[in-house]
């Protein structure tokens, strides 16, 4: 439970990180399963297939779960810390949170598709754009600009995202979220001086003129994180907390599907609304998790931003390169399946985890008198 010092119990935390890594796994097992399964249809598939198909169709519902998480996480983090606000602090943070994984994803993207494209398997569905998996010409979003746009989170403002990896749209999203909330909590609920509050109030403006409806339009749902990260809990017996998050968990299950059905902004906030439900149920949650399941969600969920940054290049290089050497399906498609999840876990290795080394060392250079300030989210 969310206590008044902002902690969180250890079995609400292991939910919570359970949460995050289901979403980053949803996404990624919906992106494959275009790449091996997108013409098996639900109406003549056998019951196995069915179930398979209906349990990897949720990708993009499951972006819609990071933006309220990402709110109640770091649009709580700055309620609760804006007393003692710093700028410097908070953007180390942010963006080495970011950029520690976004950097080298970029670059290994960016080789996977230049020699997957250009080099090794020009002629291949998966880079010419007439997949269902990857419906746009990959080398024609390989430039610099793409790159540039991408690396400082203005993909679908000025340009694409880079090469294969759409799923960078979201990446845009947040980052501009990150600096939207910060701007009207400090220009409308802070004791700042007169001047930074105006300031901030501008600049407020400005970035929305900027970034556009399309970002914006889900602005609502990441706050409605921040909204849970606010809102009371009372003191409800084990029992009664574990009946109502099985009840709302089923319940966004049901909007869940409802919203995959019926693609929408409507549908986007719907199951925004009823996903911090289940979020604020889970804040209720007592106890001591069992260890094995802890070490499970905690791993996952470390690992959940890595995985979905690089799930879609390695699988786009991994289907072209077993469709190019006649692999059966399903051998191909377990074969990427369990690739490109080790080949994530890798890169979280090398380059996450060492998060918040990086961002102690930065912080140490900018302002060694505030470097404990950084948070670790």
């Amino acid at each position: 439970m969310l206590h008044n010092n902002g902690s969180i119990s250890p079995k609400a935390s292991a939910h919570l990180d359970t949460i995050r890594g289901l979403a980053a796994i949803a996404v990624f097992i919906g992106h494959w399963r275009t790449f091996w399964f997108a013409n098996v249809e639900m109406k003549t598939a056998s019951l196995p297939a069915k179930a398979g198909l209906f349990v990897t169709g949720f990708p993009r519902q499951a972006v819609i779960v990071f933006f309220v998480m990402s709110g109640f996480l770091v649009g709580g983090s700055v309620i609760r810390a804006i007393d003692r606000w710093s700028w410097n602090s908070y953007a180390v943070t942010r963006l080495s949170r970011l950029w520690t994984v976004l950097i080298p994803v970029l670059v290994v993207g960016f080789l996977l598709d230049y020699f997957g494209s250009n080099v090794l398997f020009p002629t291949s569905p998966f880079y010419d754009g007439t997949s269902k998996a990857i419906y746009w010409n990959v080398n024609e979003r390989l430039g610099l600009t793409n790159f540039l746009a991408s690396l400082f989170f203005l993909q679908t403002i000025a340009c694409e995202a880079l090469g294969s990896n759409g799923p960078l749209w979201s990446l845009a999203n947040e980052f501009w979220y990150y600096t939207l909330f910060p701007l009207a909590v400090v220009a409308g609920f802070s004791s700042r001086p007169t001047t930074e509050r105006l300031v901030s109030a501008a600049l407020f403006v400005v970035i929305c003129a900027f970034v556009g409806w399309p970002i914006l339009s889900l602005f609502p749902v990441w706050l409605m994180g921040v909204v849970i990260a606010l809102l009371p809990r009372p003191d409800i017996p084990s029992i009664g907390v574990t009946v109502l998050i099985a009840c709302v968990g089923l319940g966004n299950i049901g909007l869940a599907t409802w919203a995959r059905l019926h693609p929408s902004l409507t549908s986007d906030v719907v199951l925004g609304v009823s996903f911090s439900a289940l979020v604020w149920c889970v804040l209720m949650a007592r106890g001591e998790p069992n260890r094995l399941y802890k070490w499970i969600s905690h791993m996952v969920a470390n690992m959940s931003y890595t995985l979905y940054l690089m799930h879609l290049p390695t699988l786009t290089f991994l289907a072209a390169a077993l469709s190019a050497n006649q692999v059966d399906t399903a051998v191909a498609a377990a074969l990427s399946l369990v690739a490109t999840f080790v080949g994530a876990l890798a890169m979280y290795l090398m380059f996450e985890r060492k998060t918040p080394k990086i961002r102690a060392y930065v912080m140490k250079r900018i302002s060694p008198r505030t470097a404990g300030r950084a948070s670790a989210a």
